[in-house]
């Protein structure tokens, strides 16, 4: 939260008129597009290679027009995946050394997990089994700081042995000849998580919960009624309330086109996702299960 936020409001702000509260910037929503962008990319020009003997791989094949069109869609998805890694760490460099933001790191706005965020986790599974208070959630939730971490660590994972089988000739005076077939292995192993997590598990935490189903608008518009604040950020309310800074997080309602765009592509990458997804269960089990059982027979 910047400095700003801690300053006394306007008198004459007209906060009555203020519906919403503005919870990500444009330059955020904006490496969110290319991180959607890139894994799609990533995603359908990957995954059918270590499926490529079933049908639905070769279908997404044929209509990439080809392995070969497909490699180079890939490179391009990667080089994408460097590019926002890139720009989310200039932005959190700008706002720590340019900016002199305070709570980058560690406090209730740090996407760092935290004590709390443990504390919260015990209290949503009692509440899940036998009722009670939720846990009142701040800026981040537990399930938003997994999210992020898992993907940081997916990205380093399919980076470095992405990179390798890119560049074979050149890692291979670095590494022994074994590192191509494990990064082989480590590669398709992570993507086929990566891409189920994001659909089976993501999605849900984001979207298909029963107060944001069919999808949460605020990665689209950055923007939430201030009864979805109130519901899903108790916590924070609180904190803005006592430092008088409520006024400098709200905003004018997002454009209505806006959010039916943004409810039209997201329903559309979902069925495409999910699809996706189920395919990579089915195979997997399909091939999976043959194998233990002839190991254990």
């Amino acid at each position: 939260m910047s400095e700003a936020a801690h300053t006394q409001a306007p008198a004459d702000s007209g906060q009555a008129e203020v519906k919403e509260i503005l919870r990500l910037s444009g330059y955020q929503r904006f490496i969110h597009v290319l991180v959607v962008i890139a894994f799609f990319v990533l995603a359908f020009t990957g995954i059918p290679l270590k499926f490529h003997d079933w049908a639905w791989a070769k279908m997404i094949m044929s209509v990439l027009g080809g392995y070969e069109n497909a490699r180079y869609l890939h490179r391009a998805g990667a080089i994408l995946t460097f590019l926002y890694i890139i720009l989310y760490f200039a932005d959190v460099a700008y706002r720590f050394v340019i900016k002199r933001e305070k709570g980058l790191f560690w406090g209730p706005d740090s996407i760092i997990p935290r004590v709390e965020d443990v504390i919260h986790v015990v209290q949503m599974v009692i509440w899940f089994l036998i009722g009670g208070k939720r846990p009142k959630i701040d800026r981040w939730a537990y399930w938003e700081k997994f999210d992020f971490f898992a993907e940081a660590w997916g990205n380093f994972a399919l980076g470095v042995t992405g990179l390798i089988l890119w560049f074979p000739a050149f890692f291979t005076r670095l590494l022994p000849g074994f590192a191509i077939g494990m990064s082989t292995i480590i590669h398709g192993i992570e993507a086929s998580l990566a891409v189920c997590f994001i659909f089976f598990i993501h999605f849900f935490n984001a979207h298909l919960r029963r107060n944001k189903f069919p999808m949460d608008m605020v990665i689209v518009t950055g923007r939430m009624s201030m009864h979805e604040f109130e519901e899903d950020r108790p916590a924070e309310l609180e904190r803005v309330k006592k430092d008088n800074a409520l006024f400098w997080h709200q905003v004018p309602p997002a454009s209505p086109v806006l959010a039916k765009v943004g409810r039209m592509v997201g329903l559309i990458l979902l069925v495409l996702g999910l699809g996706i997804s189920v395919c990579i269960t089915y195979s997997a089990f399909a091939e999976w299960i043959p194998r233990v059982i002839r190991f254990f027979s």
